[in-house]
């Protein structure tokens, strides 16, 4: 049905097929107990539903006619075998029987979770049918992002106790500390991200720099970039309203200047700053939201000052090709829909958007590793007496999110999930033109050979 090549009396067939099996395999299970003729008939039963619709079954399954078609002779083995095993033991009655007996619960085990893997496939490649047709535009998501964080800032704030709406840094290589405190892997976090995007030329801290942080939450990283340069004016934008009136607050909480700094209602697609007029722009775990990451990057490009610094950390999933299968794309749908995501793309493609609107000196890096021990903690923190009671305070849309975190999981243990962090810069014209004349040059010794 997924693949749309199925007619709609196949479908039926396969609906029917995948309610009745199961139904059969209790029957045969509830016979056993009593006499063999129930044992009988419901294997009986077993079997030819798995011969009958074995044909309809890899069919309704999308992209998966060999796992199928596997699932439908394990069944048709078991019934098989569930059917002389049953025999033997009601004739036999010898100690022997015992042994038989756990055979025939284990080839009942291998059955029953060999019709769920059909079901399972089956389910996702609906979901992921129907969430393919969803894929939203900033005009629509951008107030469902705006409510999701107006929502689920006080929730993040409390249950975690921190103003840090980030993943930690937990290492890499063999630097990897999955025990490390989450409040110091936050900051490790920060700390981390700030030295990539300035390992090829360092900064001057003490200097007056203008800095933007894009998808600030309530201002962790706006207070730590304005604490590593103190005499520099520090700006984060948001959507979300809630968001600027508790980063405001904490702000005037640690004693900042609010002429220094701010944080602002904004959209990253199109920002309210001027053009050439950032030194160093911030994006941490933001870019996965935005609908249009090309536009994004285009705007990074024009409000940067010539040499000013770009650097970012999002969610991406991992490179294509091999494409996307089937269990890939369910679990970002999945996170798509819990998270307000329009849509991810990998890191190689951010770095392509990078180079296409003229930022030079692209470098990336996938931080998935040092990121992974994160969920763990985060599922730790909602367990708690105030992350449970905060979950109930706000309801249904703050546990769906939080029951997703299984999905986040699953997305960084199969490698769908990639946590990327990308450097650049914007380069002078005169550096332009000095490429451009370079190309030229290339371009006229290749044409004469």
């Amino acid at each position: 049905e997924a693949s749309g090549v199925t007619t709609k009396r196949e479908r039926e067939r396969g609906r029917a097929m995948l309610a009745f099996v199961p139904c059969a395999g209790a029957t045969a299970a509830r016979g056993c107990a009593r006499k063999s003729g129930a044992w009988s008939s419901g294997a009986t039963r077993l079997r030819c539903a798995a011969k009958s619709h074995g044909d309809v079954t890899h069919s309704v399954v999308h992209g998966s006619k060999r796992v199928a078609a596997g699932c439908a002779a394990i069944a048709v083995t078991a019934a098989d075998s569930l059917r002389r095993i049953a025999s033997e033991v009601l004739t036999r009655r010898d100690p022997g029987s015992m042994v038989l007996a756990a055979v025939a619960a284990l080839y009942a085990l291998v059955l029953m979770l060999a019709i769920s893997a059909i079901a399972k496939r089956f389910r996702r490649a609906q979901f992921v049918e129907r969430a393919s047709k969803r894929r939203e535009l900033a005009e629509s998501i951008n107030p469902k992002i705006a409510q999701f964080y107006d929502v689920r800032s006080d929730l993040w704030e409390k249950a975690w106790g921190s103003d840090d709406m980030h993943h930690g840094f937990y290492g890499l290589g063999k630097d990897l500390n999955p025990r490390k405190d989450r409040f110091v892997a936050q900051h490790d976090m920060m700390k981390q991200l700030l030295e990539y995007g300035t390992a090829e030329a360092a900064l001057n801290r003490e200097a007056s720099l203008t800095i933007v942080d894009v998808g600030c939450g309530i201002g962790g990283s706006v207070r730590f970039l304005a604490r590593e340069f103190p005499n520099s004016s520090v700006k984060g934008i948001t959507l979300s309203t809630r968001q600027v009136e508790r980063g405001n607050a904490l702000n005037a909480d640690a004693g900042l200047d609010s002429s220094r700094v701010k944080l602002l209602r904004g959209d990253a697609m199109s920002m309210p700053f001027e053009d050439n007029s950032v030194d160093l722009l911030w994006s941490l775990e933001s870019a996965e939201h935005y609908p249009d990451k090309l536009q994004f990057l285009r705007e990074v490009s024009r409000v940067l000052k010539p040499n000013g610094r770009f650097m970012m950390a999002a969610w991406c999933h991992r490179a294509c090709p091999p494409k996307l299968d089937t269990n890939d794309l369910y679990i970002l749908s999945k996170i798509y829909k819990k998270y307000c995501i329009s849509h991810m793309c990998a890191l190689e493609e951010f770095e392509n958007h990078a180079l296409r609107v003229k930022l030079r000196g692209v470098r990336t890096q996938d931080w998935s590793q040092a990121v992974r021990p994160f969920w763990r903690a985060v599922l730790v923190s909602a367990a708690t007496a105030t992350g449970v009671q905060e979950l109930l305070r706000i309801g249904r849309p703050a546990i769906e999110s939080a029951l997703a975190v299984r999905h986040m999981i699953e997305g960084f243990r199969r490698g769908t999930l990639v946590f990327g962090v990308l450097a650049a810069f914007k380069p002078t014209p005169q550096q332009l033109q000095l490429e451009d004349d370079r190309l030229a040059e290339l371009t006229c010794r290749t044409s004469a050979q």
